[in-house]
């Protein structure tokens, strides 16, 4: 067993170095991906963060799925990709050793800071072991899906977190872990002036109702809506009413009538038939997600602020 204190890309030329290479890792670059070389591996699993559902998009997603794409066209079958949304392991296995430690497969990962790698100096049972384990929690990835993720991507209604640069570690996403979980989280602990707002909110999140999709859906759709209208972000913070003027709501409604089938949940019903016409919807009347919509809306700013978002 050999300990390395700095990995670097030598140590990844080494690693790849083989036919069969399976990889754990959360996060990805363009230039560690583009080294999965049809003319030298004949068989490449890699398990990273993506999602693994694909019936919304996601407010952030955590790896770019531009050269995943590319390097399934150019690897066909014998690439398989993984998405486990939680993966905070890194594990690179290939026909004559296993590693473990902390650089992920990155440029940043393998660039000679103090990232640590463990060589077994074999293939460790143990090791590959874990790694069937988490394949088997994985959710398999198609091309289909990540061309899906480019299109949310191209209509603005998903982007890719940033990891602060070069110079900030690929496991602290500047994004400070910004999803439907952690604004959850945060609605647990909110204190501020729409109490009663993020008190029915977590209700239906945690199943009220059985309204918990509603909430995931308006939080990613919600999401989405602000970043393509920033401007109304301040006069959403500064309201201390729980319900915004038509110079918020009216957009929110064309953003609706435009993206909100991109919404689906599980069953596959979309989001716009949830809602009211009123607000973008089909619902001719009522539209049980509308309150849904208007309690996330008035939220949202302040939680992206304690975000940095």
């Amino acid at each position: 067993m050999r300990f390395i204190s700095h990995a670097k890309s030598s140590h990844l030329d080494i690693i790849l170095d083989s036919e069969k290479v399976d990889i754990v890792s959360p996060f990805l670059s363009k230039n560690t991906v583009s080294k999965i070389n049809i003319n030298r591996h004949k068989a490449f699993n890699l398990v990273t963060r993506l999602p693994s559902s694909y019936n919304y998009p996601s407010a952030f997603i955590e790896n770019d799925p531009a050269p995943l794409l590319e390097a399934m066209n150019r690897m066909g079958s014998k690439l398989k990709l993984y998405a486990l949304p939680p993966v905070h392991s890194k594990i690179y296995i290939n026909e004559k050793s296993s590693w473990t430690g902390s650089a992920n497969f990155t440029n940043n990962g393998f660039s000679g800071k103090p990232e640590i790698l463990v060589d077994f100096e074999e293939v460790n049972l143990e090791i590959a072991k874990i790694f069937k384990s988490y394949v088997s929690e994985s959710t398999l990835i198609t091309k289909k899906n990540l061309q899906k993720l480019l299109e949310w991507i191209g209509d603005g209604l998903t982007e890719v977190a940033s990891r602060g640069g070069s110079t900030t570690s690929p496991d602290v996403p500047e994004a400070g872990g910004a999803s439907y979980s952690d604004f959850v989280s945060w609605l647990r602990k909110y204190q501020g002036c729409h109490q009663s707002d993020a008190k029915i909110l977590l209700d239906r999140a945690d199943g009220g109702n059985q309204m918990s999709g509603h909430v995931a859906i308006a939080f990613n759709g919600v999401v989405s809506f602000l970043r393509k209208n920033p401007n109304l972000r301040s006069p959403l913070l500064a309201s201390k009413s729980g319900k915004p003027g038509p110079n918020i709501m009216t957009p929110l409604s064309d953003f609706i009538k435009k993206h909100g089938d991109s919404y689906q949940g599980p069953r596959g019903g979309k989001w716009r038939n949830y809602l009211s016409t009123e607000l973008g919807g089909r619902q001719t009347s009522g539209g049980a997600g509308n309150v849904i919509v208007r309690r996330t809306l008035v939220l949202l700013p302040a939680y992206l602020e304690s975000r940095n978002l």
